[in-house]
């Protein structure tokens, strides 16, 4: 047999052994692949539900309205695919409906994904020389490996196992042999990564630059000037790039989050990358070295060989640095654009590490502008995982083919393919079952459950969407309201089966001003900083309320003002009038107003109390004379520093009463502003620190005026004679300012008031009547 016919034997091998695995770890999800859910909730649910609502409701192809109405979101921010989710909205549109089988398409792309990764890594292996045998091995070896298969249980525009793989052929083949073929088939998949998701373009971007940054420095054959490989790079990387930002254009939004958050803690570490931490045979591991700091997200292994092989390379990197051998350094691998990649791989590892802002260079981030956008860093040693297997597998295949001693080289190379085997194999091992979620109820297209029948009672064309109640908000990076998950679950299925789109919020970079108007309205403003005309009609609204304990008194008020008609058995379903809002404020404005002239009050210079004693502590800040807010005075400072508002006692204090603190927050609506975090510490009388506790404002905000928000917690004294110091820092802020003003303590069964000219005060929060005078 020549060789030719021994690779397509190789080839055709993989193709039967890849289903053949599929069938064996993921049989037990055919058959029901339109049916199954490999996510039980979170960002995987929402890709279903989001994707499946945009092929069958949206009229756009660009914004998906399913949650955050009533302004709905662009598609590239709702987590859909716009690639897929768009194709099968034309197909649907145009050819034949195909919305019901949304589910199936998605779970079988992510397992043929998986399908198709070892006939790519046959094929690299291939072309570079390695025999057919251990390319088939380590082909479906390195696949069942994959740390994206971890993704196929939630985050699916990246769990394309293939993605990688393929661009590292492309590559390989293009600087090989550069053409324009080969050229505009690059730009075409860094395009359709960057549709799938913008890390696949930062990956294979990775890739690229050191690719052109080591042919534009070197001298080369394959390039017939350097104005040639600018062009092709302009093709590959620039012009995708500009057409991904023409798509961005039909995005009106101009605020969204700048400084996603968790930057550097969605990073990797050495031992999340390099050690078996979540192998079986690893566990001892965890005895020896403190993994809990370590999000999952920072974990990509990448199996024993390849650890071998990049300690074997650090020792002969280190020896040939000793000898000053730099040039033998720098050549990992006899294939120069391999070893090219070998480098860019290494660098994204170290980026992944969070270098170099982990060294006291944390400013830098502010210089890298949309690159922030990926705050998931770690997912960048992803690059590592794939170049590191390939070059060792490579590298002991030259070795074998060098080696005199045949009964080593034979048993060194069956070891270290039995090594890939026993970590694909893993990783793989109970993924089929892992994945298999049954959710009925999302799946009901009858609508015949009981948690969907109640859709066909109810007229739905009367309602224009539905509130979550409790609320959610997730996305903004700046608020997070989540107090009840099973909620988000309870809302996506009722989204999916119903049409009607959601208040609630689980989406990407979602815009601050449209985060602050729908955050406000559940948190119940004043009805003076009500904005109801954004809606779009004046029709009512349901509320779908679960029987949680997490509701706010301002949800509890909206139960109140709304009718009962009808339940799904795992939540109520009440009609709320478009009027509620507005006259619940009033409602609240006017209780308000009748409890200072019916309670039974004591005056404490201005300022009344439904307790005889001075029981709380106030400041107004008026003696600053800065800044322009209800007063003439309020507390500034730079936002990285430790700003003290408040050192002092609480009279009379009662250790047996919880303390209410508040006060207000200027610019809420300003990136990063909700992530300023309060610092409390109560100090013992000889000086030491009793307790500290901190709070994020973004947790803590009780209602939002204008763009000022009410911080708001409690707190529980262990001594009535210790000190309370509060202190406010915000140091992602750095060098702007925080304003903030009227700092109110009191105990929290203790209402403070207060008369101004704009209306009455109760509580730190002024109510003012607009709509019932």
């Amino acid at each position: 047999m020549n060789e030719k016919a021994r690779k397509i034997t190789g080839l055709l091998t993989v193709l039967i052994l890849s289903f053949t695995i599929l069938a064996v770890f993921f049989g037990n999800l055919f058959g029901k692949l339109n049916t199954v859910c490999f996510a039980s909730g979170g960002d995987g649910m929402q890709s279903y539900v989001n994707m499946e609502y945009h092929i069958r409701y949206d009229t756009s192809y660009m914004r998906c309205n399913s949650m955050n109405y009533p302004y709905g979101e662009h598609e590239f921010f709702a987590n859909n695919q716009p690639l897929i989710s768009n194709t099968l909205k034309f197909i649907s549109a145009n050819i034949t409906d195909i919305s019901d089988y949304t589910l199936g398409i998605i779970n079988i792309l992510m397992l043929l994904s998986l399908a198709i990764t070892p006939l790519i890594l046959y094929i690299i292996f291939s072309q570079l020389g390695v025999g057919v045998v251990p390319s088939v091995i380590a082909s479906l070896a390195i696949a069942c490996m994959s740390p994206q298969i971890d993704r196929f249980g939630g985050h699916f525009n990246l769990s394309y196992v293939c993605a990688i793989p393929f661009m590292i052929l492309l590559l390989l083949n293009f600087f090989r042999k550069p053409s324009v073929f080969l050229s505009v088939i690059i730009f075409l998949y860094m395009l359709a990564g960057a549709l799938a998701h913008f890390y696949m373009y930062g990956f294979f971007a990775v890739l690229l630059l050191f690719l052109y940054g080591y042919y534009f420095f070197n001298e080369n054959k394959i390039f017939q000037s350097k104005t040639i490989l600018a062009i092709h790079l302009l093709v590959q990387l620039i012009l995708p790039f500009l057409i991904l930002q023409a798509f961005y254009i039909s995005d009106h939004i101009t605020d969204r989050p700048s400084y996603p958050w968790g930057f550097l803690y969605y990073r990797a570490y050495p031992q999340s990358v390099l050690l078996p931490m979540n192998r079986p045979y690893g566990q001892f591991l965890h005895h020896f070295i403190n993994t809990s700091y370590i999000d999952w997200e920072g974990y990509a292994f990448i199996g024993l060989l390849a650890f071998a092989g990049t300690m074997f390379f650090v020792v002969r990197l280190l020896n040939n640095l000793v000898k000053k051998q730099y040039a033998a350094a720098l050549s990992i691998v006899s294939d120069k654009n391999l070893n090219v990649m070998f480098w860019a791989s290494f660098a994204a590892l170290l980026y992944s590490f969070g270098l170099p802002f982990i060294l006291g260079l944390r400013w830098l981030i502010d210089l890298i502008g949309p690159i922030r956008q990926m705050r998931g860093i770690a997912r960048f040693s992803w690059i590592f995982f794939y170049i590191m297997n390939i070059v060792t597998v490579y590298w002991l295949w030259k070795w074998w083919q060098k080696e005199h001693v045949k009964r080593l080289k034979w048993v060194v190379f069956a070891f270290a393919l039995l090594i890939l085997c026993i970590d694909g194999w893993y990783n793989i091992r109970n993924r089929g079952r892992w994945l298999e979620n049954d959710i009925p109820a999302l799946t009901d297209r009858a609508l015949k459950l009981s948690e969907n029948s109640w859709i066909k009672r109810i007229d739905l064309s009367r309602y224009q969407a539905f509130i979550p109640i409790p609320y959610f908000h997730v996305g903004s990076e700046n608020f997070w309201i989540d107090k009840d998950a099973d909620m988000i679950t309870k809302s996506y299925v009722t989204i999916k089966n119903s049409g009607l789109p959601c208040m609630g919020v689980m989406l990407s970079r979602t815009s601050l001003h449209q985060t602050i108007e729908n955050i406000s309205l559940m948190l119940g403003p004043p009805c003076n900083s009500l904005n109801m005309d954004r809606f779009p009609s004046k029709k009512p609204f349901l509320l779908i309320v679960s029987g949680s304990d997490y509701l706010s008194i301002h949800e509890k008020l909206l139960i109140d003002h709304s009718v009962r008609i009808d339940s799904s058995g795992t939540f109520g379903i009440y009609e709320l009038p478009f009027s509620a809002f507005s006259e619940i404020a009033d409602s609240v404005a006017l209780a308000v107003k009748r409890e200072l002239s019916e309670r039974k009050l004591f005056d404490h210079n201005g300022i009344w109390s439904t307790d005889s004693l001075l029981t709380f502590q106030y400041l107004d800040f008026d003696s600053l004379d800065i800044g322009k807010h209800e007063n003439k005075g309020c507390f500034t400072g730079k936002a990285k520093d430790r700003n003290e508002l408040f050192k002092g006692y609480i009279p009379t204090t009662d250790t047996f009463k919880n303390i209410t603190v508040s006060f207000w927050l200027d610019h809420i609506s300003g990136d990063l502003y909700p992530r300023t975090r309060i610092i409390l510490k109560e100090i013992s009388r000889d000086g030491t620190a009793l307790n500290i506790q901190n709070f994020v404002v973004s947790k803590q905000t009780a209602t939002i005026q204008d763009d000022k928000a009410l911080v708001e917690f409690t707190y529980k004294m262990s001594d009535s004679k210790n000190k309370i110091i509060l202190i406010v820092q915000n140091k992602e802020l750095r060098n702007k300012t925080l304003v903030i003003d009227d700092l109110l303590l009191r105990y929290k069964n203790t209402d403070v008031y207060r008369e101004s000219a704009n209306g009455a005060w109760k509580n730190n929060m002024l109510q003012v009547i607009c709509y019932s005078r």
